[in-house]
């Protein structure tokens, strides 16, 4: 009798299939995840007066539930890195859906405004620990394909934020708002399972703890991915708030015209965040981009001024600008070499640039206070333009945040 011999050429192909469906299992859990960051938060916000029906809410309380999302996504863009060194990243990934399950099924639940403002901050947080986390689990899971990774991640983003809107209507009217905003808690439940049949074999080592956080408050790149990533969401924020305004009162445009160019105004970022990581990847002046999307917020806010008729042009204009979001989270894995340095990168470009995002609409709110109309808040809205290029050619100069901080031990 003779014995089998092993086949080398069967063990790899079994080894190769086997990564590949690991692989597709972990991009299946990260494209779940990344359906979950917006989708609880633009769910209310086209049947809020229904809401307003079931327990008083006012303008005060809802101006201040509005600023929640800048403001949760900034304290755990500082807390979530620090859970990194003893829990890994995957971990923390089941615990933030977990966490956005019951905020929104407790704010679904809600009697009270300050029920719902409680549950709200409670699946925020979640969202925003997802944020910080996404971006490193992509640097260690898809080394070789983290311009692609990002560019369904972050185009995922836009599809959260807009479905929502387009179908809260309906459903409201059908099942009331209570089923209407609960229903995407099953979204969070739904994207837990595969992080549940991820090999825990495969999970991601910190075999060395003490270098899974980096300092980088000292590296300027590090401060102009942060500002360029801040003027993105400022611009939005600022925008989504006074936008309407703007658009009705000051151009006499109606309500629901202004209505569809705000879902343009929303949804157009979507097409230059399919092209910006590969783009950041592969050009060889990647100072291009950077260029573009400051001339689109320039040239949006400018338009808004001088000529106001051609107001379409300027709110895609503006919609484009806002993709520098997108640019910061891409130059976050650009610039790091490990999930260490990227968890940490993270985890202050995001806490300081959802900070500065919060503070957009107060900024407008006070500067028409001041002015008594809108020529000073465009002026300061087209300003951050400029600061973004400033500060943008900077961050795409080459550098890793590993490498700062091994200098800075020396």
């Amino acid at each position: 009798m003779h014995e089998s011999k092993p086949n080398p050429g069967n063990n790899r192909a079994k080894s190769l299939t086997s990564v590949s469906n690991s692989q597709f299992l972990i991009l299946t859990a990260i494209i779940l995840v990344a359906l979950n960051l917006r989708a609880a938060m633009t769910a209310p916000a086209p049947i809020f007066d229904q809401i307003r029906e079931s327990f008083p809410i006012s303008y005060t309380s809802q101006s201040i539930i509005g600023m929640l999302p800048p403001v949760s996504f900034a304290l755990l863009g500082w807390l979530t890195p620090r859970l990194v060194p003893k829990y890994g990243l995957e971990k923390p990934i089941v615990i933030a859906l977990g966490i956005i399950f019951i905020g929104i099924i407790g704010r679904s639940l809600s009697i009270n405004v300050w029920m719902y403002t409680s549950f709200s901050i409670v699946f925020l947080s979640g969202i925003g620990m997802s944020n910080v986390l996404l971006p490193p689990i992509i640097k260690y899971r898809f080394p070789n394909k983290i311009g692609l990774i990002t560019t369904i991640y972050t185009s995922l983003i836009y599809l959260s934020a807009g479905l929502p809107s387009l179908v809260a209507v309906p459903l409201t009217q059908a099942v009331g708002w209570r089923v209407s905003t609960g229903s995407w808690a099953l979204l969070a439940l739904l994207a837990i399972i595969p992080w549940l049949f991820i090999n825990k074999n495969e999970s991601i080592s910190l075999e060395n703890k003490s270098k899974s956080t980096l300092s980088v408050a000292r590296w300027p790149v590090a401060w102009a991915i942060t500002i360029i990533f801040g003027i993105g969401a400022f611009n939005s924020f600022a925008m989504l708030a006074w936008l309407p305004e703007i658009l009705t009162k000051s151009f006499g445009i109606s309500q629901a015209t202004s209505g569809w160019m705000m879902a343009l105004f929303s949804f157009i970022g979507f097409f230059p965040t399919l092209i910006v990581p590969a783009a950041l990847l592969r050009l060889k002046h990647p100072s291009i981009v950077i260029v573009f999307f400051s001339l689109c917020i320039i040239a949006s806010n400018l338009g808004f001024l001088f000529l106001p008729q051609f107001a379409l042009v300027w709110v895609l204009a503006g919609g484009i600008g806002l993709t520098f979001v997108s640019v910061g989270l891409t130059l976050i894995n650009l610039r790091s070499h490990t999930k260490e340095g990227s968890s940490s990168l993270s985890g202050f470009v995001q806490g300081y640039g959802y900070l500065l995002g919060a503070m957009g609409p107060l900024v407008i709110r006070w500067l028409r206070g001041l002015s008594g109309g809108w020529d000073m808040p465009l002026w300061f809205l087209a300003s951050t333009g400029i600061l973004a290029l400033v500060m943008g050619l900077i961050a795409v100069k080459p550098g890793f945040v590993e490498d700062h901080a091994a200098v800075n031990k020396l």
